[in-house]
């Protein structure tokens, strides 16, 4: 009798440390894929950035290519590419 009351501690004991390892390796686990998430989010608003950045570059090229006589800013005839003033030209 009094070997199966040791056998079912030993028993207890062993299944307890084994689900403190397994829940010690799941929450590892938890934890690495919470960082992975965290660094996909960034990765995603760099893409977003980057994206938008295309866009713009884009969005410049068009703007060259309109051509430089209808981007007439003033009288004098300045015109604007890009955010940059081009001296006066002779039209």
């Amino acid at each position: 009798m009094e070997f199966i009351v040791v056998g079912l501690v030993i028993f207890i004991l062993i299944c307890f440390c084994y689900i403190s390892e397994y829940g010690e390796k799941t929450k590892n686990k938890i934890e690495e894929l919470n960082n992975e998430i965290e660094q996909l989010k960034k990765d995603v608003e760099l893409g977003n950035t980057y994206k938008r950045e295309l866009e713009r570059i884009d969005y410049d090229k068009e703007i060259k290519s309109v051509g430089i006589e209808k981007m007439t800013i003033s009288k004098e005839h300045q015109y604007r590419v890009v955010g940059k003033k081009i001296p006066k030209i002779l039209v």
